[in-house]
């Protein structure tokens, strides 16, 4: 009697252990094949990481369900709008002159020069026609927030594909230190510096800004930029140089 009450209690404890035990979802290298906005998280198996939105997000609860749920958040929303295909990019300057088009992606390019605020763009349209009232460019100039940051995000994506594309065949160094401005995460720019072949001389560019929600080791930033590499197809065989700030071992 007293080993079947043992046992029972056991089968009991062993129940209601199961029961009140969290089971973690981890990221499937398939999400990536049918969902193209997210791939897999430097930060850790339990998150994936939003190309649209560049922010990592957990899906320890539920998974592809965790991923439906951010993708029908307003923030994904708003950004995958923003970052909207060649062909709508084409769609804005349907009726645009030449001179009209270059007059508008040299303002956009002024903006993320000179660090502007997008909302700027609302603005700048009507101001330049009080200035140039006799001016047919300013006339016909229309640039506000949505085409900007459309073309902010399309000028971004071309100018990291130039890049890749270089550092696909070519030597290159790279370096990379941590900023601690981001939260409980750090961002890392990633740097490279690489001759160009279109001008001919060494030429310096961020490839990428990932973050980093672990603790800075060195292990960790490794993981963190070979991730990168990985992603853009950069073999570490083309990397001849390498820098960094002091990481905790």
């Amino acid at each position: 009697m007293a080993d079947s009450s043992v046992k029972q209690s056991t089968l009991v404890d062993s129940s209601s252990k199961n029961k009140n035990k969290k089971w973690i979802q981890k990221y499937k290298a398939e999400y990536s094949q049918s969902l193209n906005f997210v791939r897999k998280s430097s930060k850790s198996d339990e998150h994936a990481f939003c190309t649209v939105c560049s922010v990592d997000f957990s899906i320890a609860h539920s998974r592809r369900n965790d991923i439906t749920q951010h993708a029908s958040t307003l923030k994904h929303a708003t950004n995958y709008k923003a970052r909207s295909c060649c062909s709508s990019i084409l769609s804005f300057f349907r009726n645009d002159g030449v001179d009209v088009i270059q007059a508008e992606t040299l303002f956009v390019a002024s903006i993320v020069e000179h660090n502007l605020p997008v909302a700027y763009a609302d603005h700048f349209g009507q101001l330049l026609c009080k200035m140039c009232p006799d001016s047919k460019i300013a006339e016909e100039f229309a640039c506000a927030r949505t085409k900007a940051t459309s073309l902010i995000n399309f000028m971004a994506d071309e100018s990291v594909a130039s890049v890749v594309d270089i550092l696909k065949t070519s030597p290159f160094s790279l370096v990379t230190d941590g900023c601690n401005d981001y939260g409980a995460a750090k961002l890392f720019s990633i740097v490279v510096q690489h001759v160009d072949p279109k001008v001919g001389h060494v030429t310096t560019a961020v490839l990428s800004v990932p973050s980093l929600a672990e603790s800075a080791t060195g292990a960790n930033i490794f993981k963190l930029l070979d991730n990168e590499l990985s992603t853009f197809g950069i073999p570490w065989s083309n990397c001849i140089a390498f820098g960094s700030d002091n990481a905790l071992l």
